[in-house]
């Protein structure tokens, strides 16, 4: 992770998309076919997850079957699998009908380490933007594997003193695989 002072400018959605940040954790706008959902962008999610309230608005090339059990603090809830029949769009990138897990336990979708590996990201957390970086366009997401690997990195500069990022809560890695999942992550701060 990153701290710098700077600024990011609109761009039209294509590398620079819009969050908010309720609660400290990034939340922006996905396409998942002709429909537009709300996403955490959490590095603490393994893959690409969807609630299951979404399901029946959704197209299949795999439908969706059991996988899984999760457990969160209060509840224990089964995971389901499947292939989306459509792309799911973030800003000018696109993951080709990607594997997807649907779960019934979370109210958003979650856009988590596996996918965020494919790109740096920075936060301008004061104007709520998030810009994107890869080295390509359109991605693949298969299922998700047991090792994150770290794909794409910031320069390594000295931190300039007098910065903090912006927000209560920061997090990098994962929960299940804390040690493992490394993400790229730019956060442009403000000098206090």
């Amino acid at each position: 992770m990153t701290l710098r002072v700077g600024a990011l400018t609109p761009d039209g959605e294509n590398a620079v998309v819009p969050f908010r940040m309720p609660d400290g954790v990034p939340i922006a706008q996905m396409g998942i076919g002709a429909l537009r959902i709300e996403a955490l962008v959490d590095s603490g999610g393994d893959g690409l997850s969807l609630p299951e309230t979404l399901v029946s608005r959704l197209k299949f090339a795999v439908d969706p079957v059991t996988f899984a059990a999760g457990q969160s603090f209060s509840t224990r809830f089964e995971i389901k699998a499947a292939k989306l029949a459509e792309d799911v769009r973030l800003g000018a990138y696109t993951f080709e009908r990607p594997f997807v897990e649907i779960h019934a336990a979370f109210p958003l979708a979650n856009f988590g380490g596996c996918p965020m590996q494919n790109f740096a990201l920075t936060f301008d957390q004061k104007s709520l933007l998030m810009r994107l970086e890869a080295s390509r366009k359109r991605f693949r997401l298969t299922a998700t594997p047991t090792a994150i690997r770290l794909a794409n990195a910031p320069d390594s500069k000295p931190l300039e003193p007098g910065l903090v990022p912006v927000g209560s809560h920061l997090r990098c890695g994962s929960r299940s695989r804390q040690a493992r999942t490394e993400l790229a992550v730019s956060i442009l701060a403000l000098r206090i």
